[in-house]
């Protein structure tokens, strides 16, 4: 009986190894932007000093930034990465959204952080549109 047991247990292992050919990247990514993100409510809710709660808002900045770099194999992986991470994400958010209110100052400062991270973000886009268009990138648009 216990043979069969054991049999049985390294069929389930060798099956679930053998079905795991995922994209570990992704998987190491969103693992760490979660607990980027953990870390981040953790300091809003403790109401850690500004410049620890800046430094948790930049370093998620950062590890978000490393999952634009992912190569996917498909947009159907991407979304099941998205799915499979969804209510991990959504719980953290959720967290993080209940820690900032309850740190208004700490909230503006991850405010800060993120917005100008965004207008980087849109000032690459826009010189990037122009090197497409095949303008000058560093003449200011009028």
């Amino acid at each position: 009986m216990m043979r069969t047991w054991r049999r049985g247990l390294v069929l389930v292992l060798a099956i679930s190894v053998a079905g795991c050919s995922g994209n570990s990247e992704a998987d190491a990514y969103y693992k760490d932007y979660i607990a980027t993100q953990n870390a981040l409510a953790e300091a809003l809710e403790k109401k850690e000093p500004l410049d620890s709660v800046k430094a948790a808002a930049e370093r998620m900045v950062q590890v978000r930034d490393k999952g634009k770099s992912i190569k996917w194999r498909s947009s159907e992986e991407e979304a099941e990465y998205q799915k499979k991470y969804a209510q991990q994400l959504l719980n953290v958010h959720m967290r993080t959204t209940g820690a900032a209110n309850s740190h208004p100052d700490g909230a503006a400062v991850v405010s800060e952080v993120i917005q100008g991270d965004v207008m980087k973000d849109l000032e690459k886009m826009q010189k990037d549109a122009m090197k497409d268009k095949g303008q000058d990138p560093a003449k200011k648009i009028k």
